[in-house]
This record gives C-alpha cells, sequence and structure tokens, in this order.
C-alpha cells in the first residue's frame, strides 16, 4: 500500500560565528538599556530579556575593557540599532540626476532614541552619483514588509551603490554616522565551482563575517565575498536565518562611516535578486525565538495530511481539490495556488489514495503554470513536467535538470533515492520566495503494470505573512470527506492499534 505525506517544516538557527570583538566608541550622555528601558551609567551591566536569552549585557556607558564582567558581552544597544526598517520609503526616484535621487528610507534605524535616515543611490568608480537605470535592475525597495531590502539586478552588470545615514529635513540632507552599524548580504546562493552569480566588494568595512559557503578574499583594504558552491537556498524573509541561509550570507561591519559603498557585480546570464538587511541570527542569534518543534508527521489512511496548525486528518475526497491557495480567500490574485488531482488505488472503495498530478500557478510564479504528473520511468508514459502548456518534459539519467531558473523562482529535477523503503525514482524542486515545494514519486512494480504516486511537501508556509488556505493550510478537515461505511471498522482497528 502506498500512501504520501504533507509535512510543513521550520528551522531554527543557532551558529555564531564573529570574526572579532569590536571596540566600541563610548557615550558620554546618560544612557538606557534595551529590552528594560531603565536608566544606567559607567560599569553596569543592563538586565536581560528575551533577545538576549535572558543574560545580562554591557550599558553603553561601560568601559569595552570590563565587558565580560556580564553573561553577554555584546554591546545590544549597537545590535539593537542594526536591526534596520525600509519600509517607510519617502522618496524614491532612481533615475533622477539632481533633486531628490535614488531611494530614502526614513528612521531605518534608530540608536539611544535618535533615529537615522538611509539614502541609498549609485555613484561610478569616481565617486559621482549616477542614476541607477532599466538597464541594470528592474526592481529596487523594500521586500516582506520592510523588513529587507531588495535589488533585482539583470545579468552581466556592476553597480556601485553607496549607502549614506542622517537624516532629511525639508529637503535638507545632514550627515549623522552610527557608532557602529552591521549589515548583511542574504543569498549569495546559486554559484558554480569556476564562477560566483553574484560579487561584492568593499574598501570601507572595518570587520565582516562570512557564511560557510561564502569565500572571502582580501587584498589592500577591500574585502570581496563570491560564492563557488552550487544550489539554490531558499529566500530569507527576515534577519532570523536558517542554519542554510547563514551559510550563504555575509556581513560587514562599519564604524563611524558618513556613508559606504559597496560594488555588486551579477556575473549570471540573468537577473537575480540581492537582498540586503541589518544584523541577522548570523552575528546575533538571540534574535531567534525559542524553537518550536515541528509536529510529528503520521502515516494513518492514505492520503495522510498534516497542516501548518499542525491538524492531522485523511482525505477522502477525490478529483481536483486546493492543496495550497494565498492569500486563502483570493479569487483574481492569487500569489501562489497548488492544486492535486487525487485518485483511489483500485477499484476498492476502501483502497488508499494517491495524487496522481499536481498544477502550481499564481502571480509569484509570474507568468508560469507548471503540471508534474507522476508515471513510472520504466514505463510508455513516464513521470513528466509541463510548463506553460508546452510539450511534457522527462527526466533522464542521474543529471540534475534545472527547468526554470529566476531570481525568485527556481525549478529542478532529478531522480534520486528519497527514502531507504523505496529505490530511485523522480524527485522535483522548487524555491518560490522562502516557500520550498518539493514533489517526490514513488512506484509499486515495474514496467507498464506499475502504479506511480506523487508525495507533496511544502515547507516555509509558517513564515508567510497573509493567510495560507487549502488543505496544507488552515482548511481543516470539514471538506476533507469521510470513509463509506464498510471502511470505518477497518479504519478504528487501525487506530486502535496505536
Amino acid at each position: 500500500m502506498g500512501f504520501f505525506l504533507f509535512a510543513v517544516t521550520w528551522v531554527y538557527a543557532t551558529s555564531l560565528r564573529m570574526s572579532s570583538r569590536v571596540k566600541y566608541s563610548l557615550e558620554t550622555k546618560e544612557s538606557y538599556c534595551m529590552g528594560s528601558g531603565q536608566t544606567c551609567s559607567g560599569n553596569e551591566c543592563c538586565p536581560g530579556y528575551e533577545k538576549t536569552w535572558g543574560k545580562t549585557f554591557p550599558c553603553p556607558e561601560m568601559d569595552p575593557a570590563v565587558h565580560d564582567m556580564c553573561e553577554s558581552p555584546s554591546r545590544l544597544d549597537l545590535y539593537e540599532a542594526s536591526v534596520l526598517n525600509f519600509g517607510d520609503v519617502e522618496f524614491k526616484n532612481l533615475e533622477a540626476t539632481t533633486g531628490n535621487v535614488g531611494i530614502l528610507m526614513k528612521e531605518a534605524s534608530t540608536y539611544l532614541g535618535v533615529p537615522r535616515d538611509l539614502h541609498v543611490y549609485a555613484v561610478d568608480d569616481a565617486g559621482e552619483q549616477i542614476p541607477i537605470t532599466d538597464e541594470t535592475t528592474d526592481s529596487f525597495g523594500p521586500a516582506y514588509g520592510g523588513s529587507l531590502l531588495k535589488f533585482n539586478f539583470l545579468g552581466g552588470t556592476r553597480t556601485n551603490l553607496r549607502f549614506s545615514w542622517g537624516t532629511m529635513e525639508g529637503g535638507v540632507w545632514t550627515p549623522n554616522p552610527l557608532p557602529w552599524v552591521l549589515v548583511t548580504f542574504l543569498d549569495l546562493d546559486a554559484g558554480s565551482t569556476y564562477r560566483a552569480a553574484e560579487v561584492i566588494t568593499t574598501s570601507d568595512a572595518s570587520r565582516y563575517t562570512n557564511g560557510a559557503d561564502i569565500t572571502v578574499d582580501e587584498s589592500n583594504g577591500t574585502v570581496k565575498f563570491a560564492c563557488y558552491v552550487p544550489g539554490n537556498v531558499p529566500n530569507p524573509n527576515s534577519g532570523i536565518l536558517s542554519d542554510a541561509q547563514e551559510r550563504v550570507a555575509a556581513s560587514l561591519e562599519f564604524e563611524e562611516k558618513e556613508y559606504f559603498t559597496m560594488t555588486i557585480e551579477n556575473n549570471a546570464g540573468h537577473k537575480r535578486a540581492i537582498l540586503f538587511t541589518g544584523i541577522t541570527t548570523l552575528n546575533w542569534p538571540e534574535q531567534a525565538p525559542a524553537p518550536t518543534p515541528s509536529p510529528t508527521a503520521g502515516a494513518i489512511g492514505d492520503p495522510h495530511v498534516q497542516n501548518i496548525i499542525g491538524g492531522t486528518f485523511d482525505l477522502w475526497k477525490t478529483g481536483w481539490s486546493t492543496f495550497v491557495q494565498i492569500p486563502q480567500n483570493e479569487e483574481e490574485s492569487v500569489k501562489l495556488l497548488v492544486r492535486g488531482d487525487v485518485r483511489r488505488y483500485g477499484r476498492d472503495p476502501c483502497a488508499p489514495s494517491f495524487l496522481q498530478q499536481v498544477r502550481i500557478n499564481g502571480t509569484w510564479l509570474g507568468d508560469h503554470e507548471i503540471i508534474v504528473r507522476a508515471g513510472s520511468l520504466e514505463s510508455s508514459d513516464p513521470f513528466s513536467v509541463t510548463l506553460d502548456g508546452s510539450e511534457p518534459l522527462h527526466l533522464n539519467g542521474n543529471s540534475e535538470i534545472v527547468f526554470i531558473d529566476e531570481s525568485d523562482l527556481r525549478l529542478r529535477g532529478d531522480i534520486a533515492v528519497a527514502s531507504e523503503e523505496w529505490g530511485p525514482d523522480a524527485r522535483i524542486r522548487m524555491n518560490v520566495g522562502s516557500t520550498v515545494l518539493s514533489i517526490v514519486q514513488h512506484t509499486e512494480g515495474r514496467g507498464e503494470t506499475s502504479n506511480a504516486m506523487l508525495d507533496l511537501s511544502v515547507a516555509g508556509l509558517g513564515n508567510i505573512v497573509e493567510s495560507v488556505g487549502g488543505w496544507l493550510g488552515v482548511e481543516g478537515a470539514h471538506l476533507a470527506g469521510e470513509a463509506p461505511i464498510e471502511c470505518r471498522k477497518d479504519m478504528t482497528e487501525v487506530y486502535d492499534k496505536r
């Protein structure tokens, strides 16, 4: 008997990689403690709170030589100032050459109660301001509610971006550098062993921290980040990174800088999304909440569904139905829609169901529609992938096939062993934003008389801010159908044995 299992997973990041202890400049005025808000002065430790996992930490005026007196030696007031928000855009004039040029984000950072605006614009190699044109990027601005800044750079482009700190009042810019700020570039993946897709370079940083898959080149005061490890890690949507996301991230520290300049190269033959934010769990793991165990997946009934809120139920309804819909109740502009064709395994009404086809579309996929159909690899009608209504495509051999490779969407397939219970079979993986969808085929029997079925799993739905509908979302079991009366006795016996 075959079954397929739906599971949603969460990943929690715990690694910490710091290159050195930062010697911060001291403030001479009375300060206050992050978290508690109480005032402090001199060599005092501030009380711990949730973002320090309860550990005490230095007062902003504390002598760095005695920071080790506290349970955590990190200056949390400066860490907090590096939690950036890009959501309040005052102006965005990328192609302008005079007046309000570039993009200005109000109160992107706040240090000791004083907000700083962030002004980003392009410069040439001599440092002179230049426009950001559609020959360089087709998208530039806040993402995920302002927690990230996203640049879509076209293939084969090189851009110098200047990041300036200060305040803009009445059209007048007043520089106001932060004593220390940390910024992070995310998702520097999809490189190859001989060429990196993205390269980040700067000569303004004091220190850096790099993920395990990032290659660092230091020369004459310049640091360069690149990734030569093939792969495609799901895009993060905040500063809380998974272990895999930390491996392809790199952070830079700047001290008393009125501005800093980054050179960003896209060496790929297509556009790539560059994601930028402040401090993340790469440097401050306490940002992440306490880990919550993922719901345990079961396999009673076929198919057996487990959704993002931990609900489990058997899906008896056959035919086409919705497994994921974002937003839940949207009818016209659905961002992600995953539908599946559930069929009964044989003519027995008590036989398990299986997933025969999966159709995926929505605005997150642009104009693409993807159909995955089960079929024994040894048969005349094998496993296939159909893109945008074209002829079905098939997997062959042991090499991976990349069907779609775009900045926010990657679809690839191969033939691999998914578990010890099954032999090599077809597998499809799709990354769209922070969501990862996997379809794995299992086949019973051989050749033309075999039966192939699909397993579907989706990771990252728990991070979606909008409501998630469908069987894997919050729809629940009320429309899932019921087992025929003649089958319920057998099902009761199965449950009783557990």
